[in-house]
């Protein structure tokens, strides 16, 4: 037998051992004893002078691990961090931005709307939420939108048209552009107020 292969079964069986020491009896061969076992465990292999290089050697790998369990951990903080920071950001992005958005499912129901669709449908947010985007719009604009909304569903790419919106007995021209969401069923459509008389 090579000198790496005695060396690789002689680790092994010292971690073998350290192992047996851990696991209270009784328990299956995968079970792990408390914290205070494994440290009396590698004080007992460390208090042999048989031992006790081994002892150390696994001593120093928990203590890499250790530091580098501690890194990782420290990394996946700070990755928290700023997908909490980006996040607050895409939120702020879509409530406060000048233009009327809304999640629709695939029947146009709004799940979603930021403050510039709520100012334009008028009333309150929760009573908008599902209700029908449609039922907002002219007769002639419900199926250019429902058109509009199952060319998005067929690609990822943007589509756009426009459709007239009626709100309190006036008629108001929009842009309306729908994107299909890639991760869900859902559809975003943007309408964005067109000044005719400008």
């Amino acid at each position: 037998m090579s000198t790496l292969a005695l060396e690789v079964q002689r680790l092994e069986d010292l971690r073998h051992r350290a192992l047996t020491r851990l696991v209270p009896t009784g328990q299956t061969s995968g079970a792990r004893g408390t914290a205070s076992a494994a440290l009396s465990a590698l004080h007992e292999l460390a208090s042999s002078p048989v031992t006790a290089a081994e002892a150390l050697a696994v001593l120093h790998e928990l203590q890499v691990h250790q530091v580098e369990l501690e890194l990782q951990a420290e990394e996946l903080r700070h990755a928290r961090l700023e997908l909490e920071a980006t996040l607050a950001r895409q939120i702020a992005l879509f409530e406060h931005a000048p233009f009327s958005y809304f999640i629709v499912d695939a029947a146009l129901r709004m799940v979603e709307t930021n403050q510039a669709g709520v100012r334009l449908l008028g009333g309150e947010r929760d009573a908008l939420i599902g209700c029908d985007l449609t039922s907002f719009l002219q007769a002639e604009s419900v199926p250019v939108l429902r058109q509009l909304l199952a060319k998005a569903g067929d690609s990822i790419s943007s589509s756009a048209v426009t459709a007239r919106l009626s709100l309190v007995g006036s008629l108001r021209t929009l842009f309306a552009s729908v994107t299909r969401d890639p991760l869900s069923s859902r559809f975003l459509v943007t309408l964005v107020e067109i000044d005719l008389a400008g």
